[in-house]
């Protein structure tokens, strides 16, 4: 079974505020599921997001 990432882990690793992040993951533009009623984040389909060089965390900011 694969871990999951609290989403205080993936903001400290991402370096972004939780609100931030939750924000991301409620909006879809960065890969999450929830468990239980709370955001929970794959270190692995987070560090694929990293690595995705079509991926620009400035526009996921900016709402749609």
């Amino acid at each position: 079974m694969q871990s999951l990432l609290t989403t205080k882990e993936a903001a400290e690793i991402l370096r972004v505020h939780t609100v931030t992040l939750s924000q991301w993951a409620k909006r879809g533009r960065i890969p999450a599921t929830k468990v239980g009623g709370a955001w929970r984040f794959s270190k692995d389909a987070l560090q694929a997001w990293l690595d995705d060089p079509t991926r620009c965390p400035t526009h996921a900011e900016r709402p749609t």
